[in-house]
């Protein structure tokens, strides 16, 4: 028990300052973009008020790349709040299903396939996919034996496989077999999150504030 709550605890630590670094990066990146060009061109107004209340509008038409970074600062903050909560989140998952929760999820899909269906007798009684996904999901959020963080794995998992293609009208299906087979393999199969995304919304923001700087 304490090795798993040591273990929680350090994956945990690691999915924070991951979230940590992209979120901080990324706004910092952008409040000093949108600093920049916004005294580079408040600079060329002057003393015109009526420039200064309009200049937005000039940017738009004279200098798009000025414009993007200014009107879309907000936009580029958010995405990269979105990216940081998703890598995180997915490297937390990745990192506890590759070093404990393969041996859980067994025996906690069994549970709540079994409480999904006790009311159903079984798959014929289950009309598709959609339906039993909805139940597990809900089963797996009730579920008090799995702990927290393994219901998460479990639910993340639950969301991405596909349980339309299952033979419902077959009584001898196994559905705690084939589903928990599918969670595992798509999971495994699931590369630790990379960087990519944010790398081209950076990259996104640098060349617009080349083109900001050339149109100047």
């Amino acid at each position: 028990m304490k090795e798993d709550i040591k273990l929680y605890a350090r994956i945990s630590g690691k999915s924070f300052f991951r979230w940590l670094f992209i979120a901080v990066s990324g706004i910092a990146l952008t409040i000093v973009l949108f600093l920049v060009v916004l005294f580079q061109n408040i600079s060329t107004t002057g003393e015109d008020e009526r420039k200064k209340t309009v200049f937005i509008i000039d940017l738009a038409m004279d200098n798009t790349g000025a414009f993007l970074l200014l009107a879309g600062a907000p936009i580029f903050i958010l995405l990269y709040i979105i990216l940081a909560n998703k890598i995180a989140i997915h490297h937390m998952i990745f990192q506890i299903w590759k070093n404990k929760a393969v041996h859980y999820v067994e025996p906690a899909v069994k549970n709540i396939v079994e409480r999904a269906t006790s009311q159903h007798n079984g798959t014929k009684k289950v009309a598709d996919g959609a339906m039993l996904k909805a139940r597990l999901l809900q089963e797996n959020r009730q579920d008090k034996r799995t702990s927290p963080i393994n219901k998460r794995v479990i639910g993340y998992g639950l969301k991405k496989i596909r349980l339309d293609d299952i033979d419902f009208a077959n009584e001898k299906v196994s559905l705690t077999t084939i589903i928990s087979d599918k969670l595992k393999a798509y999971i495994s199969a699931t590369a630790e999150p990379g960087y990519l995304l944010v790398w081209l919304l950076a990259g996104f923001q640098l060349i617009l504030f080349a083109c900001s700087r050339y149109f100047s």
